[in-house]
């Protein structure tokens, strides 16, 4: 049985109410101090290497019993179940030009671009992107994706060197395994680069810095339990580097 264009917007109208009752109920719950429910939030890989795993702690503390399901999802079908009520919280980075008077976007970090590649790389000294003009690039996500929102033009994306990893994983494994450069931010460089043996590219170009945000639905209160964790990924990044 398949569902028709009306059945579906039919369907995922349905969920969103029922997503809305279960978020009542635990902030029903959570109001009068009961450890129950569940905290679903999108989050990018930046934040999630960064800023979560400190957060975590003083978290775990106020809400033991609360069940968190951090879901690594991109821009922007991150945002898409953020308004159909799939999560409740979005923690990534944000376009420029978005303007939507239904989000509460609240900067967390500024973060910048660096060019990456294997720190075994023979050409990981060049200075200029004009000199990574044939280079096998990687590049994270869907063409619409966090790629779309701060990245500069790729040098490559007219040719044909171009690789597209929907997994961050996956790009990391495959810049160590391989002579590929890519565009990361500078705190997913700090938290990961030792792990993937990476380095930065010392490119002359100016590359530009993006905002990183809590997002959340300006209508719609977020639970005792959220409110928690906003709380503590803002404290986490205010905190000078160590």
């Amino acid at each position: 049985v398949r569902l028709t264009e009306a059945g579906q917007r039919l369907h995922r109208r349905a969920v969103t109410v029922l997503e809305e009752v279960q978020r009542l109920m635990d902030e029903a719950g959570q109001l009068q101090n009961l450890q129950r429910g569940t905290l679903r939030i999108a989050i990018s890989p930046a934040v999630g290497s960064a800023f979560l795993p400190k957060a975590l702690p003083s978290f775990r503390r106020r809400w033991p019993g609360v069940q968190l399901e951090v879901l690594n999802v991109l821009y922007p079908e991150s945002l898409r179940m953020l308004r159909e009520g799939q999560v409740e919280i979005v923690i990534g980075p944000i376009p420029e030009a978005l303007s939507d008077n239904a989000l509460h976007i609240a900067p967390l970090s500024q973060l910048r671009v660096v060019v990456v590649t294997h720190r075994h790389n023979a050409r990981r000294d060049v200075t200029s992107l004009q000199e990574l003009a044939d280079a096998n690039w990687l590049v994270h996500g869907p063409a619409e994706g966090p790629s779309s929102l701060f990245g500069p033009p790729l040098p490559a994306l007219a040719g044909q060197s171009v690789t597209r990893c929907h997994s961050l994983t996956t790009l990391l494994t495959v810049m160590t395994k391989s002579d590929g450069f890519s565009f990361l931010s500078d705190k997913l460089l700090e938290q990961l680069g030792a792990r993937y043996d990476l380095r930065e590219v010392p490119v002359r170009e100016p590359l530009p810095t993006f905002t990183l945000a809590i997002i959340t639905r300006r209508q719609t209160a977020v639970t005792p339990a959220a409110e928690t964790l906003i709380r503590q990924l803002k404290a986490e990044a205010q905190k000078p580097p160590v």
